[in-house]
């Protein structure tokens, strides 16, 4: 029998609820969520071995029932090679920008003409695949000029520091504060063989270096990137550009109002729709 090392929380939720239900299970711990599904939507997060499934599951349970919604909340477990299996399946090759192509470290790139950042996903820390990361990425390649500095907020993956430094990046500062994204990031660091030049730091933006960027970008959410807005400002050197993401088009109006009472100045809004919740994500470039 096969040993069980994911341990998982399914949710079925509107959609609407979707954004919500996501942040409390990242409050909770997850260490990555699965989203399949129109409307309800099917979350299933990832657990370790310290959590406490059933407590997690009441807690989102009692969420939904004070949402009006009906609770349809297992816990659960899969098998580590299911899980491998999983990933292998649901991760390939993903083309971005002109230049770009992410793909997984089991496939080999179709040709020659696109840059290839190699992400062994591991739990969902970041692929490509997502809108706010391929949003990032194509900011990334039109920004990011040879010799430059980078910092990269919420690194999860690599995968932005990575295309960064292969695009010419001198050097990538990454920050992030999640222990176990921080293996994967440093793994998938190395494998691209960029380690050189980026500097991997476990934190928030706090415990970065007091210095200033050529290039500073942040995909997390539009709530944390207004809390920490003050501090992305003083990392932006007088010439540079900061890219935002993770912000639904909704949420545009008033992040824009956030962020130019700090001081950024609005240089360019890039969108995608995203098909699973039927709304559109945006990117917004920005100089200080």
């Amino acid at each position: 029998m096969s040993e069980v090392w994911w341990r998982t929380v399914a949710v079925e939720t509107p959609v609407r609820l979707e954004a919500q239900v996501s942040d409390l299970l990242s409050d909770l711990g997850t260490l990555g969520i699965v989203t399949t599904g129109d409307d309800p939507v099917m979350l299933k997060a990832y657990f370790g071995a310290e959590n406490d499934l059933h407590q997690i599951a009441k807690r989102v349970e009692e969420f939904l029932k004070n949402e009006g919604v009906p609770g349809d909340v297992e816990p659960g477990a899969i098998p580590d090679e299911d899980w491998e299996v999983s990933w292998r399946e649901q991760f390939s090759a993903i083309d971005v920008g002109r230049r770009i192509v992410v793909l997984p470290p089991w496939q080999q790139p179709a040709s020659d003409a696109r840059l290839p950042i190699v992400i062994n996903p591991k739990m969902a820390f970041g692929t490509g695949s997502h809108a706010t990361t391929r949003l990032s990425l194509e900011a990334i390649e039109r920004s990011v000029k040879r010799g430059v500095s980078v910092l990269d907020v919420g690194a999860g993956s690599g995968v932005l520091s990575i295309a960064a430094a292969k695009l010419g990046a001198s050097q990538v500062v990454a920050v992030e504060i999640d222990g176990k994204a921080v293996v994967c990031a440093k793994e998938n660091i190395d494998y691209n063989g960029v380690s050189d030049r980026i500097e991997l730091v476990i934190g928030s933006i706090e415990t970065c270096p007091e210095r200033r960027f050529d290039l500073v970008v942040a995909n997390i959410e539009a709530d944390p990137l207004c809390e920490m807005a003050t501090e992305l400002y003083r990392r932006v050197s007088p010439n540079g550009i900061a890219v935002l993401s993770g912000v639904l088009k909704r949420e545009l109006g008033g992040f824009k109002e956030h962020m130019e009472g700090v001081g950024w100045r609005v240089r360019r809004v890039e969108e995608l729709h995203d098909e699973m919740i039927d709304h559109s994500w945006v990117a917004v470039c920005m100089t200080a």
